[in-house]
């Protein structure tokens, strides 16, 4: 059996994190122009992982995913949420979820709100997010992403021992 854990992100991963990022969003068969397009908006920066508002998920030791989520008051803001395309279908994006969702119940938040991929919307859905409004892209024309919003009391589960 595989072990799985939950940790903070160290600095030093920084990279491995933006790499899994990209193969994450080019797993969903985007045209390398937007790639690379969205590479800045993709790119984890070393300090963020000193706040502990990176969380990652490993198997067996190696990096399978991670996720961002930043309270502010009430409100939580999940940044990211990536999971390396050789781990996906392992219920790691759903563990790493309602990890993140704790942390926010922990801050005292209520609610955490993102725009979502539009490839992920139903993963979010199952989780019990729902869709409260469209986000337009600056860098895509034409592109609409939508904003979800997951109340934390209904699907935070507890975090000890992770």
């Amino acid at each position: 059996m595989a072990e799985i854990e939950i940790r903070a992100a160290h600095t030093r991963e920084a990279d491995e994190l933006t790499a899994i990022a990209i193969r994450s969003k080019a797993h969903w068969g985007y045209a390398d122009e937007l790639l690379e397009l969205w590479t800045d908006d993709l790119t984890v920066d070393p300090a963020q992982c000193d706040d502990q508002s990176i969380w990652l998920v490993t198997v067996d030791g190696v990096i399978a995913g991670f996720g961002e989520i930043e309270c502010h008051g009430e409100t939580a803001r999940l940044d990211d949420l990536w999971i390396d395309p050789p781990f996906m279908k392992m219920g790691l994006g759903r563990m790493l979820l309602e990890h993140l969702l704790g942390v926010a119940d922990s801050h005292g938040c209520t609610r955490a709100e993102f725009e979502a991929e539009p490839h992920a919307v139903g993963f979010y859905e199952h989780m019990g997010a729902r869709i409260v409004g469209e986000y337009v892209s600056t860098s895509v024309p034409g592109r609409v992403l939508p904003i979800m919003r997951i109340e934390i009391p209904s699907t935070t589960i507890s975090t000890d021992g992770i």
